[in-house]
């Protein structure tokens, strides 16, 4: 389990990136119109740009998870032994449960 500053850590990481891409993607977009650009260049521009719209969109995905894994935390996983064996000491019933 991760804490919160790690997560926002990563978070702040990701929008970096993002805002990096969207800068990238504004640049080739201005050379797009660029009449000096050759035809291959233009292409090959599409693409970064096309790729440029993926990795953002990607990254949009991670920040989602990770503010999803800050508002919900995931649950310590317990050692089913370790409980069980905790209960019989305690002289509690033994509860059963799933055991994955």
């Amino acid at each position: 389990m991760r804490n919160q500053r790690e997560l926002q850590k990563q978070i702040e990481k990701y929008e970096e990136s993002i805002e990096e891409y969207q800068n990238a993607m504004e640049r080739l977009t201005g050379e797009q119109n660029n009449p000096a650009t050759t035809l291959a260049q233009r292409n090959m521009n599409e693409h970064l740009i096309r790729d440029c719209k993926n990795y953002i969109k990607q990254f949009e995905r991670h920040i989602h998870m990770l503010r999803h894994e800050i508002a919900h935390p995931p649950k310590e996983q317990e050692n089913l032994y370790d409980s069980i064996w905790e209960q019989l000491l305690s002289g509690e019933p033994v509860r059963m449960g799933r055991l994955l």
